[in-house]
């Protein structure tokens, strides 16, 4: 596959992720997605004017219980002017995220992965766990509910059984002998994305998350990839990839809406 700009772009638009345990809620032009981790816009198309269009959206998603709505925003996103919209109903950006990619062609990134680090592929239950704990500390909120890693751990075991059809790959890097990081990937059309890249407070600076990033290259190339996807934090894992020969395509900004008033109640719908 030819990997332009345009092709990258696309490719990152429609990347959205669905957990285990998750509640998709349909209406006013969106489909949003009620988890773990919160609320969150999955894929939006404007039902009308946008302004009107952007307080009916926030007006279902009041009703769902959640506190807050976040909602992507990246290059394809219609409007265009929909960030505009957003803070006039008092979105505030919440991340911004690289659209970054590395044309596997051209051999691979320049990481120069640590020594020290030792990174291994999570093929059982307790690897999952171990994931579990690192993303519930680095990026706050609880694990997934019981149903849900039950979910998660049957579907380790499919990858694992597919063999060499498998998509979706997790990590784990300890440090010294010690759980450090974790991170993840999926295959996808010829593109290796790797995402959930987490490394613990403690570890950070030393080198993890690179490794983290050569293993699942390395491993995406085995499999067949094009491309290495990556939607990159700008400020932490952003200048990492960059560095490492990565080109940024493009931003996605992600907005929080709040749900509830000073007082605790709904917004109005």
């Amino acid at each position: 596959m030819n990997w332009d700009s345009d092709a990258i772009i696309r490719k990152a638009a429609e990347w959205v992720w669905i957990p285990n345990g998750s509640e998709t809620i349909v209406g006013a032009g969106v489909t949003m997605l009620h988890d773990f981790r919160g609320l969150s816009i999955l894929t939006a198309e404007p039902d009308g004017e946008a302004d009107g269009w952007v307080g009916r959206v926030i007006g279902l998603a009041a009703t769902v219980g959640a506190d807050t709505l976040t909602w992507p925003v990246h290059p394809l996103t219609r409007p265009a002017d929909l960030d505009r919209h957003l803070r006039a109903h008092g979105a505030t950006v919440a991340e911004e995220l690289d659209i970054s990619a590395f044309p596997l062609d051209e051999g691979l990134p320049d990481l120069d992965p640590p020594m020290d680090v030792d990174v291994s592929r999570i093929d059982s239950a307790d690897g999952l766990t171990a994931a579990w704990q690192v993303d519930a500390e680095v990026f706050g909120g609880a694990t997934p509910d019981p149903g849900a890693k039950v979910a998660d751990i049957e579907d380790l075991q499919r990858q694992v059984a597919a063999g060499p059809e498998r998509t979706v790959l997790r990590y784990l890097a300890h440090i010294d002998g010690e759980l450090a990081a974790t991170a993840g990937s999926t295959m996808d059309g010829g593109a290796v994305k790797l995402w959930g890249g987490a490394v613990l407070p403690r570890f950070r600076g030393r080198g993890a998350y690179r490794a983290l990033v050569a293993a699942r290259v390395a491993e995406g190339i085995g499999l067949g990839a094009g491309l290495a996807l990556v939607k990159a934090r700008t400020g932490t894992s952003g200048p990492i990839l960059r560095r490492a020969g990565f080109t940024a395509y493009g931003t996605e900004t992600v907005y929080r809406i709040d749900l509830r008033t000073e007082s605790g109640d709904p917004v109005p719908a």
